[in-house]
């Protein structure tokens, strides 16, 4: 796909994208809720999508996180979380031009005042700050985030893991892990807590 908005851009053929997106925004509100329903709530909230392509994706999920902050009534009545931090990723190569010209929409939309004086409404002010680069790699300092969001990236494997090519490929001829697959191959590809941690 390319840039842009033109008929072959990626903005105008994410239908599907937009649908999965739908819904993760309820994980989403329910995880924005666990970290503002608490005594420690941030002053400062960061929030990060991995791979956030470009077009009406690309804001989506961090659209989501930003409106439950605001609904959160002791994070506005108390000011208790004066900023959310909303950092977008996505390789180099993605079309950020397109992502940044709907940035002061976005910003409009959550009451952002543009003198730096916080939200219009006595909510938190909302910066938006793009991270080009794989995730793959470290992408942000040590415990800096406090949520993250990614709906079509984290799937992607940047190696075959050792444990699939040792001696035998056992998922030999598939590029997925499924319920055919064999019972190696999904505990090859999961995450772990550690190896993301180490991402983030």
């Amino acid at each position: 796909m390319s840039g842009g908005d033109g008929e072959t851009s990626y903005a105008k053929n994410s239908a599907i994208q937009s649908g999965v997106q739908s819904r993760l925004k309820p994980l989403v509100e329910g995880a924005i809720s666990d970290l503002c329903g608490g005594t420690a709530v941030p002053r400062c909230l960061r929030v990060a999508d991995l791979g956030c392509s470009s077009g009406p994706n690309a804001l989506a999920l961090v659209s989501a996180a930003v409106d439950a902050v605001r609904r959160q009534p002791s994070v506005v009545a108390e000011r208790r979380c004066r900023e959310v931090c909303v950092y977008l990723n996505d390789l180099p190569g993605n079309d950020f031009n397109t992502v940044v010209k709907d940035v002061p929409s976005f910003l409009r939309e959550h009451e952002n005042v543009e003198s730096g004086g916080g939200g219009g409404d006595g909510g938190p002010l909302v910066m938006v700050f793009g991270a080009p680069g794989s995730f793959y790699g470290r992408l942000f300092p040590a415990e800096t985030l406090h949520l993250v969001c990614s709906s079509f990236s984290l799937h992607w494997l940047s190696q075959v893991p050792q444990e699939l090519v040792d001696g035998v490929l056992v998922n030999k001829g598939s590029v997925s892990a499924g319920r055919t697959s064999a019972p190696a191959v999904a505990p090859a590809v999961q995450p772990t807590p550690s190896a993301l941690r180490d991402t983030l």
